[in-house]
Parts: C-alpha cells; sequence; structure tokens
C-alpha cells in the first residue's frame, strides 16, 4: 500500500488503473502521464490558477508535488478520486483538467465535479466536451455528482447545463452556486465516449 508521505518518483511509478480512457470526436480523456509534466506544472504556475488554488485549497502542495499527487489519484492507490487529464486528440497538447473527488462540501456517495480549461484553449466547447464524456461514464458508478460554480462564470453555467447538471438555489459562501447532476439516465453525450 503506498503510504501518504511516499516520495515524487515511488508517486510516479503506480499502475494507472483506476481511471479510464475516453474518447471523443476532438479529446482523448485519461490519466496523467509523465509526459504532461512540464505543461502541466506551467499552466499551474498562471497568476491567476494560482491564486485560484490558494484561495481555495489552502493546504494543496504546490508544484511537483501536486502533480505526483494528480498521478496518484489516477491510481488504483486512491480509488475515491479521479482525475483525467484532457488532450487534443490530434496533437496530445493538454488543453484541460477534470477531477471528481469528495470535499468538505460534499456527503455521502456525493463526489465533486471540478474542471478547468487552459486559457489558450477556453471558448472552444472543450469543457463541455469533456464534462460531458466523463459524466456519461460515471453515470453507472453511482455517484452523485455536484459542482459550484461563480454565478458570473456564465460559460461554466452553461457547460453544467448542457451535461444535465441543475441549479439547486443553494450557494456555499466562497464557493458558488450548487449544481447537482439531474438527468442521469436519460443524458446523452452528443459524441459518445469509447473506452479504450
Amino acid at each position: 500500500m503506498q503510504s501518504k508521505a511516499a516520495r515524487p518518483s515511488e508517486a510516479c511509478k503506480l499502475k494507472q488503473t483506476q481511471v479510464q480512457v475516453l474518447r471523443t470526436k476532438r479529446l482523448v480523456i485519461g490519466p496523467y502521464g509523465l509526459a504532461l509534466r512540464s505543461t502541466f506544472l506551467a499552466w499551474m504556475q498562471h497568476a491567476a490558477i494560482e491564486s485560484f488554488l490558494s484561495r481555495s485549497f489552502p493546504d494543496l502542495p504546490k508544484g511537483e508535488l501536486l502533480f505526483d499527487r494528480l498521478i496518484r489519484r489516477g491510481s488504483a492507490a486512491l480509488p475515491e478520486a479521479r482525475v483525467w487529464a484532457v488532450t487534443d486528440a490530434a496533437d496530445g497538447e493538454l488543453v484541460a483538467h477534470v477531477e471528481c473527488k469528495a470535499t468538505p462540501k460534499t456527503s455521502g456517495a456525493e463526489r465533486e465535479l471540478i474542471y478547468a480549461v487552459r486559457r489558450d484553449f477556453e471558448g472552444r466547447g472543450i469543457a463541455t466536451e469533456a464534462v460531458m464524456a466523463i459524466v456519461s461514464d460515471l453515470i453507472a458508478t453511482g455517484v452523485d455528482l455536484v459542482a459550484y460554480v461563480n454565478p458570473a462564470n456564465k460559460a461554466s453555467r452553461r457547460v453544467l447545463a448542457k451535461a444535465g447538471f441543475d441549479l439547486t438555489g443553494e450557494a456555499v459562501q466562497g464557493q458558488g452556486e450548487r449544481w447537482v447532476l439531474a438527468r442521469r439516465a436519460s443524458m446523452q453525450s452528443p459524441s459518445p465516449p469509447r473506452p479504450t
């Protein structure tokens, strides 16, 4: 069993079995691999991302320790949390990041869906395509998906609505509006993901 104090090099050696690879028309959605390390680290050092992470997750590790935690979450070592690297199917470029995990705002079988798109790739429907594919895949697991969005983030609100989430009207101080997945069984992705 992997200890919590594992050195980064040990965490990277874990076999990535928990998160299966999904494919859509434009995207490959799967576990992080070492080839994405430098792109991910550069993205996380962007001032806006670093500010958000520090505010929302003050105890989150920084830099390579954060990347190594993502590698562990994509493995069988932490089955209660899933993390996906979203890459462009044509060139393998990292375009987005998605997580599904228990957080202080969730309870029981609830898992929070968290996603971010790299600034250079915003406005292209990447978040919608990735979230819809992941939600379609997660429906069978029986988790209750929730998401929290800043009310001013109209693009993210559209992503969640298209993916089958409904706004509950509840807000969590400092975390935004609460959305819950409503159309579990009837939701269909326009490009159904294909496990590989």
